[in-house]
């Protein structure tokens, strides 16, 4: 019996080779038909249950996913801040409280406690990088504080910007929200040693 059904399986795997083969030969060999002519039935399927159109092709000038909607902003243009942009920096074991502002025009406030003073302006090129790593922060997918209950004298870092706040100490990673805050965090060292 293991004979038998061992030559059986071959016969019938040749019989399948052989006519995958023939079907291979039989679409290489027949053009396919112009776009006026139609192979299968009224319901839009060939004589092999696929789509007549072979699913590829387009119309018009649609392409895949390369449309823009008008609200996008241009690739030659710089990014740009929607509105201000805040850090407060707090706590830790000295009892920090410093921030930073930036305004969408890159003016920039500075505070040591409670004390704001204007200082340096962002450059253009400084300007652009925080709105292109603001750009890839996703403020749904963030939680509203991220604050590790266990870590003592940890600094607090509150980041505001576009009607959203979040509240970390850095404990956890939360992706380009941690790239936004170290540009500004930077950026508040920079200012505070030569302002």
């Amino acid at each position: 019996m293991r004979v038998g059904s061992a030559v059986g399986r071959v016969a019938a795997g040749v019989a399948l080779l052989g006519l995958a083969l023939a079907g291979c030969g039989r679409e290489s060999a027949d053009p396919e038909p112009a776009p006026e002519q139609t192979s299968g039935d009224q319901t839009g399927r060939d004589e092999n249950g696929g789509n007549e159109t072979g699913g590829d092709q387009t119309t018009g000038d649609q392409t895949d996913g390369d449309q823009t909607t008008g609200d996008e902003p241009d690739a030659d243009e710089p990014a740009r801040l929607s509105g201000p942009v805040a850090l407060s920096i707090s706590g830790g074991f000295a009892g920090v409280n410093e921030g930073i502002e930036v305004d969408p025009d890159g003016d920039v406030r500075v505070h040591d406690g409670d004390d704001p003073r204007p200082a340096a302006a962002l450059t253009e090129a400084e300007l652009t990088e925080l709105a292109e790593a603001l750009a890839r922060v996703d403020f749904d997918q963030l939680p509203a504080a991220s604050i590790d209950d266990q870590a003592a004298d940890m600094f607090h870092y509150l980041f505001d910007y576009d009607g959203r706040s979040l509240l970390t100490d850095g404990s956890e990673e939360l992706g380009p929200v941690d790239d936004a805050i170290g540009l500004l965090g930077g950026h508040l060292d920079d200012r505070r040693t030569t302002d």
